[in-house]
Parts: C-alpha cells; sequence; structure tokens
C-alpha cells in the first residue's frame, strides 16, 4: 500500500517509502538499527582472507572477527576481565 506523504509530517514518512504498520512520530523507536537486517553480524571466518565486506563482524567462543576491507579479517580475542 502507497502512502501518500502530503499529510505526513517529516519524522512520519518510512525509510523505504511504504510501510504495512503503523506509522508514529516517534522516528527513534521506528528506526530501531537491525544489525543482521543489513547482513554486518555473520558466521565467524575460517581464516583471514574468508569472504566479507568491511564492516561486517562475527564472534564465536574465543574471538571477536571485524572485516576491515574485502576478504580481510580482524580477530581480537575475547578475554575475562578482572
Amino acid at each position: 500500500m502507497a502512502i501518500k506523504y502530503s499529510n505526513l509530517k517529516i519524522d512520519d514518512v518510512p525509510v523505504d517509502g511504504e510501510t504495512n504498520r503503523s506509522i508514529s512520530s516517534n522516528w527513534a523507536a521506528d528506526h530501531t538499527a537491525d544489525l543482521n537486517a543489513h547482513n554486518m553480524i555473520v558466521a565467524a571466518p575460517a581464516s583471514k582472507t574468508a569472504s566479507g565486506t568491511a564492516g561486517q563482524m562475527a564472534y564465536d567462543g574465543t574471538y571477536l572477527y571485524t572485516c576491515v576491507d574485502t576478504d580481510t579479517w580482524r580477530r581480537n580475542i575475547i578475554a575475562q576481565w578482572s
């Protein structure tokens, strides 16, 4: 269902231009970041050159992984604080 924007306040306009749910004027609540929706949290890479896109992150029981460039991963050890 398309929405006509002429009757809406600027903060009521959905990001994608259409919506199936009601629109509120609480922009922050309506636009809570969902990293998985943008494929930012992925499975832990098998190697430092595994397929990846800059900005993606992953974790396992030992490391936190960050993709810093196409197919280029860095990892940091996860340790308990003392």
